[in-house]
């Protein structure tokens, strides 16, 4: 929805809940805001009911124009010039999409000249001679709302099933709003008839602060375990008598099999978030668009994630053989002793970031695990039973043997199995260091582990006892930056051979400094040399420069500076060569030598004066300077100049030695002289020979971002561009109007933006450009801009929609034409349709937009793909140039059922 049509809704609501038909009067008549329906409508116009459930008891019928609906709208003349004076009434700067909404009945009773017999007890002051005529009375309604609750301050607790957890949320809200609505009555013998919104302001402040923590968990377990009797073969029996009491043992040997199936699973996560807001706001609203500032600020702390998901799978499958003596049978008593062997399988899984912060960073990693073992054993295996006794079996002397393992992610792929690495981040140089090695606390097996420690010698335990076990490893570290350490889990007790890395980069800060680099020496003068390097090091006390006489002298130290010096004055003798060295020092340690720097020193006095010295002229802003250097103890060139005729000599360059060539680009458009002289410590040399040159004038630089705005209340063209120049004299526009070849329009001074026209130039299509001068020189052209002085807004409707069959356009489908004028580009045609179920399908743009023909009549084709569609009930509108048409509604073709 446009800020138009929403203030269009918002007008009406406005008008019903001030009762304006409900008594004649701005006071509220306990009417309260509801809804409006649509009684007929046209181009720039409806009839709308404020109030279809009629609470009001009023005849509630009102008019909605815009000031192009005025001439369509299907009342009498008289009608439509009272309207017509009251668009005229209004300010100039009132926009040409403000609505006026008017009583039906009041408008009615207007055109009578008995006017405003009947309609006296609506005034809303006594009517006098003063009082006849109609005129706008601007009025502002103010209100404000402060609001302060805590939306939300809960604890949720939840379990269920295999899950349990906890939510927690508090919001609390603090805020004012203040808002103010400016509007327009239209008052005829002091009589309210009409109604136009103005502007609507909004302002306030809130703010809101949160915080939420959320906790779940998750387990579930499940065992399945059976046992067989495969075979029950007799081995024998033996028969006696106690006195007169028969006795007979039995002897079975019974083999039983049997298999066992585990499967657990564990889950967690948990979160928290903390949040604030606050801020300020003002906005201001009218038909036409709105405007203002705010100021939000917002605050975000997230903690969290942490989560873990655990799989732990195992199958046991075993044979139990049994020697089982029964008296009489084995249904009467039995005892029994034997063996049981088996053999288990096992998988287990694991993926989250809830097992450990394996390098005390204070942020757990996420980790996972997929691995398989196989084992078998025995045990012995002893019971009793039969009708006299209970059946039991127990078992003792457990013994497992290991079969194998495998990590099913790869060869170290199961991240979780890695140990942990605890301990400083930073070491320093020659200090021992101590670090904590352990598993991680989600390590499934509970069999010792050996580990190892690199790189480099370590002391201390490798073997850590599962879960809780650790051990300490401890070294000194020699030689400064970064180290990796490496901690391995080698095997463990049972058998299992991990060998599964976790490295982990530490800083070694050294006490040595680094060494310097880039020293370069360069001769000041005969007794002179300027020395320089780069500081590579952030610990060294100071630095220690070494010189030597070449070819055959010994380095000796030449100055020893503070910490952080790169630069250093040498006091030399002249016509001499020097080689250099320096280094950093830090107590007793030493940094290498930086690389080798030599130099030759001049001989003593003042350089031979430069001759032969040339300027040329490159642009207006630039000359190129050139002449012969005489000499070789320069230790720089004086680059002078004066602006001609009468100028002062000043330096413009001091160039280094042995240069030769120097651009000045501090010129304007002038003639200027140059003079150069070549200087060491010893002094200055003469000055070489005097040159001239005079620039040329450069052309001014283009304006750019020529835009503008036909104003139809003044009915003048208002332009504005950028001026990018600081040299023009002036500027030259020029215009076409209706495609015929540009002309001059208007010659402005210099340092002008803006250009009004005279008043009621013609109407139509312009282009404009501009240009600046200076003198005989001018800049390019700016951007050319085009601009279509109308003064009567555009209108755009649907005239009618026909079967394609009758009119033009594919079978089966709908042609739609109507009408668009004063208005450029294309016409849009929109359409939505119901089917023969009643249900209403979405709006459909219809993908190739008419150009209105040079009648302002346009056509285009309805298509939904249904062969009968012609007989379905459709709405289409249309939009042009920014004005939406009334909305056309066709139920179905002639013949239809």
């Amino acid at each position: 929805m446009t800020i138009a049509r929403y203030f269009r809704n918002f007008t009406l609501l406005f008008v019903v809940a001030a009762g304006l038909l409900a008594g004649g009067r701005l006071e509220a008549q306990g009417l309260e805001t509801g809804s409006t329906r649509t009684i007929s409508s046209g181009t720039g116009w409806r009839l709308i009911d404020a109030d279809p459930e009629g609470r009001s008891g009023n005849n509630t019928m009102m008019w909605e124009v815009s000031p192009g609906g005025v001439a369509n709208l299907p009342v009498s003349h008289e009608q439509k010039d009272l309207l017509s004076s009251a668009f005229a009434d209004l300010p100039p700067s009132a926009s040409e999409s403000n609505l006026i909404y008017f009583s039906q009945d009041l408008l009615q009773a207007m055109e009578q000249p008995t006017f405003p017999v009947g309609f006296e007890q609506w005034a809303d002051e006594p009517i006098s001679e003063k009082s006849f005529g109609c005129s706008w009375k601007t009025e502002t309604r103010n209100r404000s709302w402060p609001y302060s609750k805590n939306l939300l301050d809960k604890s949720y607790p939840f379990s269920g099933g295999i899950f349990s957890g906890s939510l927690d949320i508090d919001l609390p809200l603090t805020a004012n709003v203040q808002v103010a609505a400016t509007y327009q009555i239209r008052k005829c013998f002091s009589i309210p008839v009409g109604f136009r919104f103005v502007s609507a302001t909004a302002s306030g402040n809130a703010s809101i602060s949160g915080s939420g923590a959320l906790s779940v968990t998750a387990n579930a377990s499940a065992i399945y375990e059976k046992e067989w009797l495969v075979d029950d073969p007799k081995l024998g029996e033996v028969s006696f008598t106690v006195g007169p009491i028969p006795v007979r043992l039995v002897f079975t040997l019974p083999i039983y099999v049997g298999a066992k199936f585990e499967a657990a699973l564990s889950a967690q996560l948990s979160a928290s978030l903390d949040a604030s807001a606050t801020g300020s706001f003002t906005y201001t609203c009218t038909p036409d668009d709105c405007s203002g500032t705010n100021d939000f600020s917002d605050q975000f702390e997230f903690t969290g994630p942490t989560a873990s998901v655990s799989v732990d799978l195992g199958a046991t499958a075993h044979a139990r053989v049994m020697l089982r003596v029964a008296l009489y049978d084995d249904g009467f008593a039995y005892i029994e002793g034997g063996l049981k062997a088996y053999a288990k399988a096992g998988v287990w899984g694991y993926l989250g970031n809830a097992c450990g912060d394996a390098d005390g960073d204070g942020n757990n990693e996420t980790v996972r695990a997929l691995v398989a073992d196989l084992s078998w054993g025995y045990q012995l295996a002893y019971g009793w039973g039969g009708w006299a006794l209970p059946d039991r079996v127990r078992y003792a002397g457990t013994h497992d043997y290991f079969l194998g393992w495998r990590d099913l992610l790869g060869n170290g792929g199961s991240t979780a199995l890695q140990p942990m690495i605890l301990g400083p981040s930073s070491v320093a140089e020659g200090a021992t260091a101590t670090y904590t090695v352990k598993m991680r606390p989600c390590y499934k097996y509970a069999n010792a582990v050996n580990l190892s420690m690199a790189p480099g010698v370590w002391t201390g335990g490798t073997v850590v006892t599962p879960p809780a076990g650790s051990t300490t490893f401890s070294r000194t570290f020699s030689g400064g930056g970064n180290q990796t350490l490496v901690a391995t889990a080698l095997s463990d007790t049972f058998g299992r051979n991990l060998n599964v890395p976790y490295s982990r980069v530490i800083t070694v800060t050294s006490t040595t400094p680094t060494a310097p680099s880039g020293l370069s020496a360069t001769a000041l003068s005969a007794t002179s040399v300027r020395l320089a390097w780069a500081d590579n090091s952030n610990n060294e006390t100071q630095f220690e420069l070494h010189r030597r006489t070449l070819p055959s002298g010994v380095f000796a130290t030449a100055a020893t500076v503070g910490a952080n010096t790169t630069l250093v004055l040498d006091t030399a003798q002249g016509s001499t060569s020097y080689e250099y060295r320096v280094r950093a020092l830090n107590g007793t340690h030493g940094s290498g030598f930086s690389n080798l720097a030599t130099v030759t020193t001049p001989a003593a006095g003042p350089p031979t004066a430069p001759s032969a010295l040339s300027a040329t002229a490159l642009s207006a802003t630039s000359v190129r300077l050139t002449w012969a250097d005489n000499s070789n103890n320069e230790t720089q060139f004086e680059l002078q100049r004066r602006v001609l005729p009468s100028g002062t000599f000043a330096n413009v360059a001091t160039p280094g030695a042995n240069t030769t060539l120097v651009n000045d680009t501090t010129l304007g458009a002038t003639s200027y002289e140059y003079r150069v002289r070549a200087s060491n410590g010893a002094g200055a040399s003469a000055y070489s020979n005097l040159a001239t040159v005079t620039t040329p004038v450069a052309p001014p630089a283009a304006p750019s971002g020529l835009t503008g705005s036909y104003n139809s209340a003044t009915q003048r063209i208002n332009l504005s561009w950028a001026d990018n120049s600081t040299t023009e004299q002036g500027f030259t526009l020029q215009f076409s109007y209706s495609g015929s070849a540009f002309s001059d329009m208007a010659t402005l001074g210099a340092n002008v933006t803006t250009y009004t026209s005279g008043a009621n130039p013609p109407l139509g299509s312009y282009q404009f450009r501009i240009r600046s001068y200076n003198g005989t020189q001018v800049s390019a052209w700016s951007n050319t801009f085009s601009l279509l002085a109308v003064n009567v807004a555009p209108t755009t409707s649907i005239a009618w929609i026909q079967k394609a069959e009758t009119s033009w356009g594919p079978a089966g489908t709908l042609t739609a034409a109507g009408y668009a004028a004063n208005g450029t580009g294309s016409v849009q045609l929109i359409w939505r349709e119901r089917s023969s179920a009643g249900v209403w399908g979405a709006w459909v743009t219809v993908p190739f937009q008419a150009t209105p023909a040079a009648d302002t009549t346009w056509s285009n084709t309805i298509s939904s793909g249904s062969p009968t569609n012609a007989c379905h009930w459709f709405d289409a509108y249309t939009v042009y140039s920014g004005v939406t048409s009334a909305v056309f509604h066709f139920t179905g073709a002639p013949g239809c059922p």
